[in-house]
Parts: structure tokens; C-alpha cells; sequence
């Protein structure tokens, strides 16, 4: 059961001071000028894929958002919260840093990216190991076996706890994250 997490960030009321063409301040007596508001709402408009944008500053809780809301592929962003996942897990103590996961053919993703790809089916690398290669070399294998390990479910129902959606569809390995839904795993 997921609810003994709990969630260290406090709680915060987000309170909208400003709005103009999807942009949004909270939390700050700061105001957008016209002129910076067309930049930032011309630069947005020139990608060909939809953005969201979610910044929040930890002292004052400032925050300035752009289409928040919007859902967008995680791609490797995914793998920060599954990070803190883990390291929840590890503080609860349901696993530990000297823990193992075993590189299986159904890890493996062709046009990936990591050092654990590398390595022969049924060699044995540390949680510690994967972690180190998840974040620093952004290994999609390490990911996968580490998201294995600690379960998708449980991992969904830490980011609802944070506020956020469905992120990764039942049996899927990557999904959609809102930049706020993603802002509220990195306060965390």
C-alpha cells in the first residue's frame, strides 16, 4: 500500500495573480509586461509541437506557467520521478541500495540508449547501479528494469498523491506528464 509515502514538500496554495495567452504568475506581486508577453507567447507559437511549461521558485513558491495542463510525451523526463520513486522505496525500506535486477531479454529496447544494453542477459546490476546510469547516461534499460522492480501501479499512486493524472498507460513504459505534474515531482 503506497499511502505510507508521504509527501515532504508542503503543501502550497498556488494562488493565480496574472493570466495572458496561456501564461501564467502565481504567488508574486511580478507582472508581465505587454511587450515581454508577446516574446514569450511568439516563441512558444514558433515550435511545431505543443508546450507546457511550469517553473516554480522553492523559497517563495513564485510560479510562471505556460499551458501547464497540457499533456506531453515524458520521453526521458520520466525517469527523475521514478528516481524519487525508488528512493522512497529505499527510505521505507522495501528495497536497498545493494538490492539486484537482472538484465532480461524483455528489457532490452533497440535504438536505446545506456550501458546496460551492453551487458548479457542475466547479469545481475545493483539498484545503485541502475540508478547512477538512469540519471547520469539516461539508461532505458536501467529505467525499465528499475520501474519492474518497484511497479508501475506503485509509482502512479505516489504522483497521484503529488496531484498528477494517469502518467504511463497500463502496461506501457512511457507516457504523458503535464509540466505541473512534473514541477510537483521535482518540488517533492
Amino acid at each position: 500500500v503506497i499511502d505510507r509515502f508521504s509527501v515532504l514538500s508542503p503543501q502550497v496554495d498556488f494562488n493565480r495573480v496574472w493570466e495572458n495567452a496561456g501564461m501564467e504568475l502565481y504567488n508574486t506581486e511580478f507582472r508581465m509586461s505587454e511587450d515581454l508577453c508577446n516574446k514569450f507567447a511568439s516563441r512558444f507559437a514558433s515550435f511545431a509541437n505543443a508546450q507546457s511549461v511550469a517553473l516554480i521558485e522553492l523559497e517563495t513558491n513564485m510560479a510562471f506557467c505556460f499551458s501547464k495542463d497540457t499533456k506531453i510525451g515524458t520521453a526521458s523526463a520520466i525517469k527523475a520521478p521514478l528516481a524519487l520513486f525508488v528512493s522512497k522505496c529505499i527510505d521505507d525500506g522495501l528495497i536497498s541500495w545493494d538490492d539486484v535486477k537482472t538484465y532480461q531479454w524483455w528489457h532490452y529496447q533497440a535504438n536505446s540508449t545506456g550501458w546496460v544494453q551492453k551487458s548479457p542477459y542475466g547479469t545481475a546490476f545493483s539498484i545503485k547501479t541502475l540508478m547512477d546510469y538512469m540519471i547520469r547516461i539516461s539508461d532505458n534499460q536501467a529505467y525499465l528494469m528499475l520501474k519492474e522492480l518497484v511497479g508501475a501501479e506503485e509509482f502512479e499512486q505516489m504522483m497521484a498523491g503529488l496531484g498528477s493524472s494517469r502518467i504511463i498507460p497500463k502496461g506501457g513504459n512511457w507516457g504523458d506528464i503535464t509540466a505541473w505534474e512534473m514541477a510537483s515531482a521535482w518540488r517533492e
